[in-house]
């Protein structure tokens, strides 16, 4: 029996376990016509972005003063979760250069449509991103069974 794991499932239950225990960093926002408006921010993630919540609060996504490529990027992601699904993303912090955003966003629907969007963002420094992608593999598959040589079960 083939069993699949979405990463996606997985990365998204770690943010909401990080949320429990942790101060939350979240986003909302909402579709007119063409655009995303945001509608709220907390603290902590403005901070993360190097914001005000006055300066954000009521404008469009290319309120950004970034690379337009990256908000045509951001808009297809806004796209994907305003249609419906859940979408996991990373980005750099514009404040903390060590550190890189994990962003989970969550459509909200009433009705069957989708009224809003909260996005959910989790600080990780680069550094110990860096260490996993450059570990090796802790996991070693021999004939069915797993066996863990550097974790302690």
């Amino acid at each position: 029996m083939e069993r699949k794991v979405e990463l996606n499932s997985i990365i998204k239950k770690l943010i909401i376990k990080y949320e429990q225990n942790h101060i939350k960093s979240t986003v909302v926002f909402y579709k007119v016509g063409e655009s995303y408006i945001f509608k709220d921010i907390n603290q902590e993630l403005l901070e993360e972005l190097g914001l005000k919540k006055g300066e954000i609060i009521g404008e469009k996504l290319n309120f950004f003063d970034v690379n337009q490529k990256f908000v045509e990027k951001l808009k297809k992601l806004y796209d994907t979760a305003w249609g419906g699904k859940e979408v996991i993303y990373f980005c750099d912090s514009l404040v903390h250069y060590d550190s890189i955003l994990v962003i989970f966003l969550e459509p909200h629907q009433e009705g069957g449509q989708v009224n809003e969007v909260i996005g959910h963002g989790v600080p990780i420094k680069k550094k110990d991103l860096q260490q996993i992608l450059e570990m090796p593999s802790a996991i070693e598959i021999f004939e069915g069974i797993t066996i863990f040589p550097k974790w302690k079960l």
